[in-house]
């Protein structure tokens, strides 16, 4: 495409080249070869934010353990002496969750 821009919303199979124009990328589309934008600019659309998000979930969890490990032990000491004890408030809390997903 000259000119103009691309939205791609299903799937495509051969190469797509846009020259002077963006190239929008939807949540359906799927590219099976590869994108060539000349004097434009390719937008993902929601995928990159859904990126950002998942690696900022994995992140914080990391970081938050690394900076407080010394108020992390004593939780972690109590889960080792008595696993049962957290299983149990796992499984009741999923049975709540499942009854709020029903009420919904």
């Amino acid at each position: 495409m000259v000119g103009g821009d691309a939205t791609i919303w299903g799937t495509v199979n051969n190469s797509v080249i846009v020259v002077n124009g963006n190239v929008v990328l939807k949540a359906s589309a799927k590219i099976n070869s590869f994108v060539l934008v000349i004097g434009g600019g390719l937008v993902v659309g929601t995928w990159l934010l859904q990126l950002a998000v998942s690696i900022v979930f994995v992140i914080l969890p990391v970081m938050t353990v690394f900076f407080s490990k010394h108020r992390i032990n004593p939780f972690v000491d109590r889960a080792r002496q008595t696993p049962g004890y957290f299983l149990y408030i796992g499984f009741f809390s999923s049975l709540i969750f499942i009854a709020m997903t029903f009420l919904y």
